[in-house]
Parts: structure tokens; C-alpha cells; sequence
């Protein structure tokens, strides 16, 4: 078999686990400056605005809950009971999301909690590789 087939089936970690994560960092930074931030579409939601103003309120409130963050930590934490790379990728982009949206301090601890799943993950391919083809 090639190298990239066994190093996922063996619980490496393919560019998606990296890529997703910094792909919701940008929508994340684009959501806080053209969605949260301007005060104009604060007071138009307000006012009773446009069909888009319950999205934004339930934007608002995920961050004013630290539904980011304690998704983010959940994810990080739930990734050391799996060997999938897709839970730790999921905790680092909830994680990205948290840090630009608000939720900071959970965030950060899902982020990291992420990145050192990622490293293990990445780090023991090649040698479970070595023990099935040795």
C-alpha cells in the first residue's frame, strides 16, 4: 500500500486537520469585523432591522455564553479519548473560533489541548507504520 493511506488509516494526520482549522480562523475574523463589530448593524438589529438580525443575535449570545470556548475544551478534551484526527481538528477550529469571538480563555485551553493532540497524533504514524510493515 502507499505511505499516505496507511499514515491515515493508522491515525495520522492529513492536511484537512490543519487547513480547516485556519479556513474557520478567517470566518471567524470576518464574522467579528463585518457581522459583530459594526455598531450600525447593532442598532438596526435594535431597531427590529432586516431577516438576517436573529443569525446575528445568535452569534452574539454563543460568545456572550462561552458556548465557543466550553465547545472548544469539550472537543479537546474528547480528543484524547479517540485516535481520529478530526476531534482534535474540530477542538483547534472551535478553539480559533473562541480566541477571535470573545471566548478567549476556554478557547485557548481547547486550542492547546488540540495542538498537543495533533502532534501526538501526527508524531506516532510513522511509527505504528514501522511495527506493521516491519
Amino acid at each position: 500500500m502507499s505511505g499516505g493511506g496507511d499514515a491515515r488509516r493508522a491515525g495520522g494526520v492529513g492536511w484537512g486537520a490543519v487547513v480547516a482549522p485556519l479556513v474557520v480562523l478567517g470566518l471567524a475574523f470576518a464574522l467579528r469585523r463585518w457581522v459583530v463589530e459594526p455598531e450600525a448593524l447593532g442598532f438596526a438589529c435594535r431597531a427590529g432591522g432586516p431577516w438576517w438580525c436573529p443569525f446575528r443575535g445568535a452569534l452574539v449570545a454563543t460568545f456572550s455564553h462561552g458556548a465557543l470556548g466550553f465547545a472548544s475544551l469539550a472537543a479537546g478534551l474528547l480528543s484524547f479519548a479517540t485516535r481520529r484526527a478530526w476531534v482534535p481538528a474540530l477542538a483547534a477550529a472551535l478553539g480559533f473560533a473562541a480566541l477571535v469571538l470573545y471566548n478567549y480563555e476556554l478557547g485557548a485551553v481547547g486550542l492547546v489541548l488540540a495542538a498537543l493532540r495533533l502532534a501526538r497524533l501526527a508524531a506516532a504514524a510513522p511509527q505504528e507504520l514501522g511495527r506493521e510493515h516491519g
